[in-house]
């Protein structure tokens, strides 16, 4: 489970009598100072808390959609399918965790070309243009110096996992 959280996550509601729960995966070497649930979604409804039937229906949703998905992703292999296979869209938040991804186990051209229609997308919609100039520089460095570019992710680990206080290691 090395450079993946994996978790739930239980959100308020407006309404003081309900709560959400939220399956999501993020990536530590994706540069972050808070935790992020773009990569995830909330686990079935409003929960009630007046629900008498709330512990079994949340229990069964957990088990059915949530740990079927925190399973699906013992690390950064497991990402790019897990994205198709869990229908994450496709925004660039989940490209820039696609690509790097692909860069941390190797594969290079994958992750060019991920990164490649991330800037692209940015730069036809506007959408995650923020994150263009980051991007690129990932994707240059990991055409010229490969090393480097892997140093520079776990760096971003070291700093993710400093930032939300994390313990480091495995």
């Amino acid at each position: 489970m090395a450079s993946i959280l994996r978790g739930l996550f239980r959100e308020r509601s407006i309404d003081p009598e309900s709560f959400y729960v939220w399956v999501f995966i993020q990536p530590l070497y994706i540069p972050s100072d808070h935790i992020f649930f773009n990569f995830g979604w909330r686990v079935g409804r409003d929960w009630k808390l007046a629900d008498p039937e709330l512990i079994p229906k949340l229990r069964t949703a957990i088990v059915t959609e949530g740990l079927p998905f925190l399973e699906s992703v013992q690390g950064p292999s497991d990402i790019p399918e897990a994205a198709l296979k869990w229908k994450q869209p496709a925004g660039p938040i989940i490209q820039q965790i696609v690509g790097y991804s692909y860069a941390r186990i190797g594969d290079v051209n994958k992750a060019c070309e991920v990164l490649d229609t991330l800037v692209e997308n940015a730069k036809q919609s506007g959408y995650g243009r923020s994150l263009v100039p980051e991007v690129q520089a990932f994707r240059d460095l990991l055409l010229n110096d490969y090393n480097q570019a892997c140093r520079l992710l776990e760096e971003w680990e070291r700093d993710t996992r400093r930032k939300l206080k994390l313990p480091f290691g495995a």
